[in-house]
């Protein structure tokens, strides 16, 4: 076989993993598999404007060997009212180290300077970016649990990526921050860039979802409820708190 020929045929077959992934008819496929109706897609309406808090955060490997990395981490929030900025904090940028030792210290020293406990479970130093991710979440919870305490009634409170946890020892966290939230009529939402969500055995979601609502013929902005059952994988399912 020559090596124009693989080139080829390796070509060809992932094109046809993406016609798979992406057919013509993928907007008409997804209305017939998820029964959704014009009356599912919920139109945005512009009411009195209250307050929105956004959290994110960021980390940034800054020198790695085979047994040791420094990373550094931090996390900022960002309030709006009436379409103007109100509001902004951000935590002193921190440096944090993964590796030499089994499991992470600074995980340790960040849950009970941020929390006041110390994890159940260590951080395995298994690898560097993981790692420096998880530490900047332990920022981004402590920055959410301060917000959703001091945000005022009907407010709105945004969190990066996903309503659950990547590391368990955040979960009492997050539970805290749910349960303060509901007390306090704060409303809490985690938004992502981008997910790895499929349905009917390997459909992305969001374009699915996006053309449905244009063909039906309802404008930014919008929500609407996908259940449990269209998602292909319990991934996806597996500790997310509230509804996607």
């Amino acid at each position: 076989m020559g090596r124009k020929e693989s080139y080829e045929e390796s070509v060809t077959l992932v094109l046809e993993r993406i016609a798979h992934q992406m057919p013509y008819d993928l907007v008409e496929k997804f209305s017939e598999f998820s029964k959704l109706t014009r009356g599912d897609i919920h139109p945005v309406r512009a009411k009195t404007a209250g307050i929105v808090s956004a959290i994110d955060g960021s980390n940034a490997i800054i020198a790695e060997s085979g047994s040791f990395a420094l990373a550094a981490i931090r996390a900022a929030h960002t309030d709006f009212a009436g379409s103007e900025r109100k509001a902004r904090a951000i935590t002193p940028l921190t440096m944090v180290s993964v590796g030499p030792e089994d499991d992470n210290e600074d995980f340790r020293v960040l849950m009970s300077d941020c929390f006041g406990i110390f994890p159940e479970k260590g951080l395995v130093n298994n690898d560097a970016e993981r790692v420096s991710a998880i530490l900047r979440d332990t920022l981004e919870y402590w920055v959410a649990q301060k917000q959703v305490a001091t945000l005022p009634e009907g407010s709105l409170l945004l969190i990066d990526g996903a309503l659950r946890v990547t590391d368990q020892n955040h979960d009492p966290v997050l539970q805290e921050i749910i349960g303060i939230a509901r007390k306090r009529n704060v409303l809490l939402a985690a938004v992502t860039k981008r997910t790895r969500a499929t349905w009917g055995g390997g459909h992305p979601l969001l374009p699915a979802v996006g053309g449905f609502v244009r063909d039906v013929g309802v404008k930014s902005p919008w929500w609407v409820r996908i259940d449990e059952y269209l998602l292909d994988s319990s991934v996806y399912k597996r500790g997310r708190q509230g509804d996607l």
